[in-house]
């Protein structure tokens, strides 16, 4: 007996790959139109901290790769085809990852420049300040 799927189980949004970058990107899409004006100021923060360490990081690891396989002849940890192309994949999962975060500190800083152009919601302390501004004025 075949049973009919759940219509949300018929509706299975496509996020591509299954990988960081796109869990990363995928989370966004689904929070950044609620985001307060401090957590978009978080966010936007991302490349000043997180991708510069990160591109950093990586940086210094592909140096540190490149010197060890420019030195150590006899090692044979790159001879195998599979060694390499696990590393390059890793390499890339994790340029993805850093590349989507840039994208995401761009977007909260665009929201947070442009916020008529956006929906942007206030911080709560915001609110009540306008608030009790309000009561003072009437």
């Amino acid at each position: 007996m075949q049973t009919q799927p759940h219509a949300e189980q018929s509706e299975k949004q496509d996020f591509g790959a299954t990988s960081a970058a796109n869990t990363i990107r995928a989370l966004w899409n689904k929070v950044e139109g609620n985001l307060t004006t401090s957590e978009l100021e978080w966010f936007s923060h991302l490349s000043d901290e997180v991708v510069v360490t990160e591109m950093f990081n990586l940086e210094c690891a592909m140096s540190a790769l490149g010197l060890t396989i420019n030195s150590d002849d006899s090692s044979g940890a790159f001879e195998d085809k599979g060694n390499v192309a696990s590393l390059l994949f890793s390499l890339s999962n994790q340029i993805g990852v850093i590349r989507e975060l840039a994208i995401i500190s761009s977007d909260a800083d665009c929201r947070l420049r442009h916020p008529d152009l956006y929906s942007v919601k206030p911080d709560k302390t915001s609110e009540q300040a306008t608030d009790a501004t309000k009561a003072g004025a009437a």
